[in-house]
């Protein structure tokens, strides 16, 4: 980030900048409901009313960070990204992660999934579930679509892997939380497709987790 040598991924400086960039620092009153930061304690809480988490606002460091790894193919920023969302996760109970998957030209240019690469980090070293239960809609070839099938094109549906639907219908009855993990919330569209698909064909509610809103 500033050309300093360092051992670790980022120096003291810049680590301490990624920790200032998170709303727990931003912000000094936490929702009396959940317990998370919240601008002002007259406000709603963004969690309890739109069921998403996020690290911090998508500014400064932590953007370029996630560009650094989202765009520039920086795929040994995975760890230290994998753990901002450690103090997100550790507020739910039982989390399953259920990765947002990249739109299939994101996967050609940058040669993996960026969520699914985090999601699997954070199962194998913090002993997380994960499920990867949606894929991205296929059909004609992206140039010959209408402006409204191109939309349909980056829309999410439910693998159709029977053993990971049984998977995870499992896992709810065993009393995991569903987390749909993302790396930024934009519109949140795509978020909200995959929370409206998992309430209308297993009757639950997930909560959406992201690094960073705009």
């Amino acid at each position: 980030m500033c050309k300093t040598l360092s051992d670790a991924t980022l120096c003291p400086s810049c680590a301490q900048s990624i920790r200032k960039a998170g709303y727990a620092f931003l912000f000094r009153h936490r929702c009396p409901v959940c317990g998370n930061p919240v601008l002002d304690s007259s406000y709603v809480c963004p969690v309890c009313t739109t069921g998403m988490l996020a690290y911090g606002p998508y500014e400064k460091t932590l953007a370029s960070l996630i560009r650094r790894y989202k765009f520039g193919g920086e795929i040994a920023l995975a760890p230290l990204l994998a753990g901002l969302y450690l103090p997100l996760l550790s507020s739910l109970e039982s989390p399953l992660l259920l990765p947002i998957p990249c739109s299939r030209e994101g996967y050609k240019r940058r040669g993996f999934d960026q969520m699914e690469v985090i999601t699997s980090y954070l199962a194998r070293r913090e002993g997380y579930a994960q499920l990867s239960l949606f894929t991205k809609h296929k059909g004609t070839q992206y140039k010959l679509l209408s402006k409204e099938q191109r939309s349909l094109e980056h829309a999410l549906q439910l693998t159709s892997s029977r053993r990971k639907k049984e998977r995870f219908s499992q896992f709810l009855s065993d009393g995991y939380t569903a987390v749909l993990l993302d790396d930024v919330a934009t519109t949140g569209t795509t978020s909200n497709q995959a929370r409206e698909l998992l309430r209308s064909c297993f009757g639950c509610n997930a909560t959406i987790v992201v690094l960073a809103d705009v």
